[in-house]
């Protein structure tokens, strides 16, 4: 009867023991087909440059798209504010003109070079 007693004590005893080594072999990913293990830092520096490297460029190109609309707004709007005369209109087209361009500074950090008037 003793022996039978045993029985479930050794039984818990090896389960526990068991599930230590398998959570060990999968944390280490010693068993990659189940589970890579868990990331080293090097993995994960890696990766975050990687990460940083793709939005960099995505935002280098969302920049030129941008820039590209503002230049061609910009070039639209002198040519119309030069048709005008001046007066108020005029004026509102100026300040329209320079908030654009500080938009286009701003994403390319340069000045747009506005033509003149008689080189429209």
């Amino acid at each position: 009867m003793r022996e039978i007693m045993k029985m479930p004590a050794q039984v818990a005893a090896y389960a526990a023991l068991g599930s230590v080594i398998c959570g060990t072999a999968l944390a280490f990913g010693l068993v990659p087909q189940f589970f890579g293990g868990f990331a080293h830092a090097d993995k994960l520096n890696r990766l975050a440059a990687q990460l940083n490297a793709h939005v960099a460029q995505i935002a280098t190109a969302d920049n030129q798209h941008w820039a590209n609309q503002a230049a061609d707004s910009l070039l639209r709007m002198d040519q119309a504010r030069c048709a005008l005369p001046s007066g108020e209109l005029r004026s509102m087209y100026d300040q329209l003109i320079q908030s654009r361009m500080q938009e286009y500074a701003s994403l390319t950090g340069q000045q747009y070079p506005l033509p003149a008037c008689a080189n429209l």
